[in-house]
């Protein structure tokens, strides 16, 4: 599988980002995809394993231990941008959830009976334009 790590070093928000904060469920490092746990409340790293898990709201902007503070760039479909000092996708790709939690991977990478969601696609090789179309399982 092909993950696509950032470094928080490098990522910087683009335009159009906006950010909010809530309580971690777990412990998040900056720059990984979160999704909203009905259940309690807290954020959780997205994973592409079930509909709730892959369904992102935001990418995380620090570093949070479970029930303490994290902050986070809100998704706004086709609006918000993440960008990078170095090249980090390929232009023109979409990228998805991926089966490691918190982590985005190229869609190639989907087998049967994983959840599909976009989270991004590269406007260019160092900025993403941010996603959270949520297409269903892969039979």
């Amino acid at each position: 599988m092909a993950l696509i790590t950032l470094t928080p070093a490098d990522m910087r928000l683009g335009t159009g980002t906006t950010c909010s904060q809530g309580i971690a469920g777990e412990t998040i490092t900056p720059f990984q995809w979160l999704y909203l746990k009905a259940g309690d409340g807290k954020y959780w790293k997205a994973i592409n394993t079930t509909a709730a898990e892959a369904t992102i709201v935001g990418v995380a902007l620090t570093y949070a231990a479970g029930d303490q503070e994290v902050a986070f760039a809100v998704i706004n479909p086709g609006t918000s941008y993440l960008t990078s000092a170095s090249a980090n996708w390929v232009k023109g790709l979409n990228y998805v959830v991926g089966s490691v939690a918190g982590q985005l991977s190229l869609p190639g990478d989907l087998t049967a009976g994983m959840f599909h969601t976009i989270g991004g696609v590269a406007a260019s090789t160092t900025s993403l334009l941010l996603y959270n179309t949520n297409s269903g399982l892969i039979a």
